[in-house]
């Protein structure tokens, strides 16, 4: 039984981390779109910009749903930041070298991010970033 209730506690907070990063993908998808559709900038920053204008949505959407915290601090604010470069780096650096490539192609990529990316962000957010040792 209580195994039952630690497994329902954990499908019910990935659930409501599915439901932010929907949303948050969701915003992301609409401006990058629009501002590329604009002519406003080049597609390259356009994603960036899209994706920066998201970040504090991700981060109040994770902090007060998804994990329910009721005061955010400075610190979990900084790791979550430091999480968000890290991320952006990486996801980046794969699609690079997916792209450039000679044995995978930048499909490959967008599967090992689609993928890997949302159970890594979820691990992070939930153990690094807002966990509840503050």
């Amino acid at each position: 039984m209580k195994t039952q209730n630690k497994l329902q506690i954990l499908v019910n907070l990935f659930g409501r981390f599915s439901l932010i990063g929907i949303v948050s993908t969701v915003i992301y998808f609409i401006l990058a779109n629009l501002f590329i559709l604009s002519g406003a900038m080049p597609p390259m920053l356009a994603s960036s910009l899209a994706f920066i204008i998201t970040i504090p949505i991700s981060y109040f959407g994770h902090g007060n749903f998804t994990f329910q915290i009721k005061n955010t601090n400075k610190a979990q604010l900084k790791r979550y930041l430091i999480y968000v470069v890290f991320g952006f780096v990486c996801s980046n650096l794969i699609m690079y070298l997916s792209s450039t490539s000679n044995y995978l192609n930048a499909y490959i990529g967008v599967i090992i991010i689609t993928v890997l990316f949302p159970i890594i962000n979820f691990l992070a957010l939930k153990f690094l970033v807002f966990s509840k040792n503050d």
